[in-house]
């Protein structure tokens, strides 16, 4: 199972994925998703790896979406395999629904996702679940979070207010900034950190600062 990689491509509503590996040739090893009337965001193809399995999640324009696919290691642990069997991750994929309630999710109208900007990112919970977060329309990031894929529960949404501090004749005071950014504050670029059971997301805005949330 060494040696093995995934690379894709997308345009519009079309994803293309490609399983490789470097010691031997892979069956059923490219797939072709369509997500209709959604356009999947630039770099909005995220891939997360647990012993377990390979997990891909996506964010168009409208929705989220997972792909739960079984880790290379799991495929073969009691089987003997010759070069010209060995299946691709990509294999029972057509058993699968993609837009399983469990496993897809429309994005919400309020707060929505901006519109004029294509930054996503996506993550694993200590847990397992699936966490998707984009700029909203209100000036925060909102976070979707997908439950583990073998629990049970509804997808959750959450919008993450950047605060600034005021300095009252009390002391300090943490206020909500609500949503009266300017176009500098939208971020371009998102990333997230995650240590012990916090999600540090750092964006990359327009006015060329960086800022960050704690989820």
């Amino acid at each position: 199972t060494r040696n093995r990689f995934l690379h894709w491509t997308s345009h519009g509503d079309t994803l293309e994925v490609v399983e490789e590996s470097l010691d031997t040739n892979l069956l059923n090893n490219a797939i072709r998703l369509k997500i209709l009337n959604c356009s999947i965001l630039p770099g909005g193809v995220h891939v997360c790896e647990t012993h377990s399995n390979v997990i891909v999640m996506i964010v168009t324009n409208q929705t989220v979406h997972r792909l739960v696919l079984p880790h290379p290691s799991r495929m073969y642990r009691s089987e003997i395999i010759s070069d010209n069997q060995m299946q691709s991750i990509f294999t029972d994929l057509g058993k699968m629904n993609y837009k399983n309630p469990s496993n897809s999710y429309v994005i919400p109208a309020q707060p929505g996702r901006a519109q004029s900007s294509n930054a996503s990112t996506a993550w694993l919970s200590s847990e397992g679940e699936a966490l998707f977060a984009f700029p909203s329309s209100s000036g925060g990031i909102l976070v979707v979070k997908m439950p583990h894929f073998d629990e049970d529960g509804p997808v959750t949404t959450v919008e993450l207010k950047q605060t600034s501090v005021m300095k009252l004749l009390t002391g300090w005071m943490p206020t909500v900034i609500r949503g009266d950014h300017g176009p500098a504050h939208l971020p371009v670029s998102l990333a997230v950190h995650c240590l012990e059971h916090d999600a540090l997301i750092f964006a990359l805005c327009q006015d060329h600062k960086l800022r960050m949330w704690s989820y």
